[in-house]
């Protein structure tokens, strides 16, 4: 064998270790690191979320409602101070649903499953009362073709109207005076599950996700009833953001040849979610989402270590924004204009 030949062979053999080496390196570091996450959200992040803008007090107080699980294992209280009389929070509070003012949260989060809901952002007088019976919708008749026997929602078990209302499955809605010009909002869950795997469910999947949608709905009430509004030109550089990235990812599908029968899936949820909502967002948020999701699966093998922060960036923007949307939409713009421009540099001939 000639020389060259034996030193090609010793490279290859000594790539082939480093990367065997690299492969051990990732296999013990990666579940390490999954193990701290979990741990510094178990014991950090969970009792925030579960008790967020509440006091000692509030926590500890009985509330209307708590009565229909008495021994609950499963409690989350979360409050919002509202710079506004509570006669004005009550009236867009009292009006929550699919069918009425929806539920002043991530409207194209909902409707990404179909939900089909549009959050007013004015008090309607035909949708201010409120009996016990009543239905608050979560999704429209017929959602999912009618595979569900019954219409998602909540049933009102009890009303005092100007200040609480109970929905059974969810728990109590209370707005407190706090003087002429200020009150709060609280909401209060509580539930029992004795199964030996539900806490863990509930814990690490539908906590966060409720937390990530109640929250906004609180935020969201706040703000409408302070008179405050996203500024138009804000909301349409958010709109951009969502349409760069989609156009981003559709372009990477079709960089590559093989790819491009794929862009058929992201495109098909896009539609169905346009189609269905008319919310434009959702559908570039889900064509993004899906895309991404479809191209990271297909280096997974190779460099799947890397995508891991992926996901936990957008969870943590989803936990700790106060607004999400505008946290993805410019930040996708902002990405956006700084690949442009490292493009543009590079493409510019380097001066003599």
């Amino acid at each position: 064998m000639s020389t060259t030949a034996l030193r090609a062979a010793s490279v290859g053999r000594a790539g082939a270790r480093r990367r065997t080496r690299g492969a051990r390196g990732w296999a013990i570091a990666t579940p390490l690191a999954l193990g701290t996450l979990c741990l510094v959200y178990l014991f950090g992040l969970w009792p925030w979320l579960m008790t967020w803008g509440t006091t000692p007090a509030e926590r500890a107080h009985v509330l209307p409602g708590d009565e229909l699980v008495a021994n609950a294992n499963h409690v989350a209280t979360r409050a919002v101070t509202v710079h506004a009389p509570a006669p004005v929070v009550w009236q867009l509070l009292v009006q929550i649903g699919e069918d009425r003012a929806g539920f002043y949260s991530y409207d194209w989060l909902e409707n990404l499953i179909g939900a089909r809901i549009h959050n007013a952002d004015r008090v309607h007088g035909e949708w201010q009362t409120l009996r016990a019976g009543d239905l608050v919708r979560a999704v429209p008749d017929g959602y999912l073709g009618g595979a569900l026997d019954a219409t998602p929602g909540w049933r009102v078990a009890a009303v005092e109207p100007g200040r609480w209302f109970v929905l059974r499955g969810w728990g109590v809605f209370l707005v407190e005076p706090v003087d002429a010009a200020t009150s709060r909002v609280v909401v209060r869950t509580r539930f029992r599950d004795d199964t030996w795997w539900g806490p863990a469910v509930e814990r690490l999947a539908f906590d966060p996700v409720h937390f990530v949608m109640e929250r906004r709905m609180l935020l969201g009430i706040a703000r409408h009833a302070e008179g405050r509004r996203t500024p138009p030109a804000m909301a349409a550089l958010t709109g951009v953001g969502f349409a760069l990235a989609a156009a981003a990812v559709a372009w990477r599908f079709l960089a590559k040849p093989r790819r491009g029968p794929w862009l058929a899936l992201p495109a098909g949820l896009a539609l169905a979610v346009a189609w269905g909502t008319g919310d434009w967002l959702a559908a570039a948020a889900g064509f993004t989402a899906l895309g991404l999701t479809m191209l990271g699966a297909a280096r997974l093998r190779r460099d799947w270590p890397w995508l891991l922060p992926v996901p936990a960036a957008v969870l943590l923007v989803l936990l700790l924004a106060r607004d999400a949307t505008l946290v993805f939409g410019l930040g996708f713009l902002c990405v956006g204009i700084a690949w442009a421009t490292w493009r543009a540099v590079r493409r510019t001939p380097a001066a003599a």
